[in-house]
């Protein structure tokens, strides 16, 4: 059987489960969540060989399918944990508006209003 994904409808299938495989890899201990990868791969494996998929093929479809499931997983995490700067002051605070520091930078002349001497002028 062709690897042929965009028309498989167990391929399909799998790939809106995944966020539900998502929830439960969740709930595995850090320490123990690449054993739930590897876990997830090998099922998915074994489904694509009972699908009749030849070996490479059945290799490229549980891939395929853990790829998708990765990324699901970092879209999940970066969603539920809150940013690693949220809480944190800025290492250089802007200035606010109005304040002296933004009045010397509008005060300050842009390149176009600088006299600069033109390289290419003859002496």
């Amino acid at each position: 059987m062709a690897l042929d994904l965009e028309n498989d409808a167990a391929f399909s299938v799998a790939v809106d489960g995944l966020p539900r495989v998502v929830e439960l890899i969740t709930t595995v201990p850090d320490e123990k969540r690449a054993l739930a990868f590897a876990a997830a791969q090998q099922s998915y494996l074994q489904t694509a060989q009972a699908l009749g998929y030849e070996e490479s093929d059945a290799q490229q479809w549980a891939s395929t399918v853990m790829s998708i499931l990765e990324i699901t997983a970092l879209a999940a995490e970066r969603v539920t944990k809150p940013s690693l700067f949220q809480h944190e002051p800025s290492a250089m605070p802007l200035a606010e508006v109005g304040s002296p520091e933004t009045a010397a930078v509008k005060a300050s002349p842009t390149p176009d209003q600088v006299d600069t001497p033109d390289p290419f002028a003859a002496d």
